[in-house]
């Protein structure tokens, strides 16, 4: 009987080394998003209830910080 992991339940290194391709791509996926972000003007932003002030502030977050 062959047995197979799933690589989200994995544990300990090779489950951060499992996940690191997905969490690379996250990260480059909110990156792009705060790029679009930026380029909203006063009406968008408050369509989507953000203020200017706090579209500038997640835009200039760093790409690793994703929380």
């Amino acid at each position: 009987m062959a047995y197979f992991t799933n690589t989200a339940t994995q544990t300990g290194f090779n489950g951060i080394l499992a996940s690191l391709p997905a969490l690379a791509l996250y990260a480059v996926a909110v990156h792009q998003q705060r790029r679009a972000l930026a380029k909203l003007d006063h009406a968008q932003l408050n369509d989507i209830g953000l203020t200017a002030k706090q579209a500038r502030t997640e835009v200039k977050r760093p790409f690793w910080d994703i929380h």
